[in-house]
């Protein structure tokens, strides 16, 4: 092994376990350390590098990511001095080291430390409220990797967090990300009294008079893992960018992928798109038929090719902005509905619907519909004159299907008085709309 990583929270216990196997298997480690940081351990190793600060520190962690090819990231808070303490360190740090790292322009591998309390409790079966509808919890059933994660903890909700914003960056980056339960091994302090205890009983307390379930792993057996994590991935990672869960959720036997980047604004970049998807499916496929008790799982049917959300506009008399669509602006000219969240697709990003506010509900004025500089040519659907998050709202069918029935009846009136499209008087427009059943502003 001769490739460089980098480790922050390094002069853990944690940290410099993983440290001094990396060194043992030949590999350059570069550390962040905090200036009062203890570096004993880490000194003992001899070919380490220290790069002083923590994750607020945008130049130590611009020189810790520089040149790496790989990113162990296990700093962050256990205790908080100060109520949002963790959010801003365990999510909001790790959200800066991975904006660096893809700043660097090397691609590094990144790997998150994350925790089994950012999977929270296991619900008690499928039993629901039924005022809420929300699952009942039951600290004794054992946690599933099906489970949706449901944190109870400031800390665990802060690691939750920072798994959901690394999803963000999946199509940019290798990212894996790791839950250990409570770790123990040599040297380390936390659990020193529990084992001193044990030795001396013989045996362990068992905390109050019902059976619990506890999760322990051995540091080495972390550490191992956490190598094979870095080096071993299967999946590209937009192969399943929001989480192999959310891959399979929806109607039963299905599931979805993302192709992002992708470009369908010409028939051969669409082609390749297509071809891309296909290329993730198998990965996919591949991956999953390994996974006990999925050997004999087989494709049933696929897309025949990729939906796309966006390609071009065009420039109408008006061009509906941002602000109008989240405001509910209510043109003078208002001809139907729209309704959807503002749903932007970006490969920095991710998919990250935005809803409206309550009450909110968008209008289209006829302008947008007709093509500026043309008389008689008009739009409906994903190409309506619209700036780009405002058309992330229209796009979906039914505002399309709602200006498809406005264009086809500005169409028909046209050329029955004889006028251009864009001088139909408005309201024999709206009333010809609302005979045929539409829901007119």
């Amino acid at each position: 092994m001769s490739e460089t990583y980098f480790i922050t929270g390094a002069t853990g216990f944690i940290g410099s376990c993983l440290a001094r196997k990396l060194v043992g298997l030949g590999a350059r480690v570069k550390c962040l350390v905090r200036p009062t940081s203890n570096r004993d351990e880490l000194r003992r190793l001899g070919d380490v590098e220290f790069i002083e600060g923590d994750l607020k520190d945008g130049a130590a962690l611009a020189a810790g990511v520089a040149g790496v090819s790989g990113v162990f990231h296990l700093a962050g808070l256990t205790r908080e001095r100060r109520s949002g303490e963790f959010m801003e360190v365990n999510c909001g740090g790790t959200l800066d080291l991975v904006r660096y790292c893809v700043r660097s322009g090397n691609n590094p591998t990144f790997v998150f430390v994350s925790s089994l309390s950012a999977a929270g409790i296991a619900p008690k079966g499928d039993v629901l409220s039924g005022q809420t509808g929300e699952r009942l919890y039951d600290l004794c059933r054992r946690k599933r990797e099906t489970d949706y994660p449901r944190p109870i903890s400031p800390y665990g909700r802060s690691k939750f967090a920072a798994e959901q914003n690394l999803q963000d960056y999946a199509a940019k980056l290798p990212i894996t990300i790791v839950r250990p339960p409570y770790v123990f091994g040599e040297r380390d302090m936390a659990s020193e009294p529990l084992f001193t205890m044990a030795k001396r009983r013989g045996n362990f307390v068992n905390p109050g008079w019902k059976d619990h379930y506890f999760s322990f792993v051995y540091v080495e057996d972390l550490i191992d893992v956490l190598i094979a994590a870095m080096k071993n991935g299967e999946l590209e990672p937009t192969d399943a960018v929001r989480g192999l869960r959310t891959a399979f959720e929806g109607a039963p036997g299905m599931s979805w992928n993302y192709v992002p980047d992708a470009d369908a604004s010409t028939a051969e970049k669409r082609a390749e798109a297509n071809m891309r998807a296909r290329a993730s499916m198998l990965r996919l496929y591949r991956f999953l038929r390994k996974q006990p008790g999925m050997e004999t799982l087989r494709i049933g049917t696929a897309s025949a090719e990729v939906g796309v959300s966006e390609t071009w506009r065009v420039e109408g008399d008006y061009v509906i902005s941002h602000d109008d669509y989240t405001s509910g602006r209510k043109f003078e000219d208002a001809v139907c509905y729209a309704y959807y969240p503002v749903d932007l697709h970006s490969v920095e990003n991710g998919v990250k619907p935005k809803k409206l506010a309550d009450g909110v509900v968008p209008t289209l004025p006829l302008r947008a519909l007709c093509v500026k500089g043309l008389p008689n040519l008009l739009v409906a659907g994903r190409c309506v004159s619209a700036d780009r998050l405002a058309a992330s709202g229209l796009r979906v069918q039914g505002a399309c299907m709602a200006m498809g029935q406005v264009a086809g009846q500005v169409a028909a009136m046209s050329a029955a008085i004889g006028c251009e499209a864009r001088n139909v008087p408005l309201g024999d427009l709206r009333s010809a709309l609302e005979r045929s059943g539409a829901i007119v502003p």
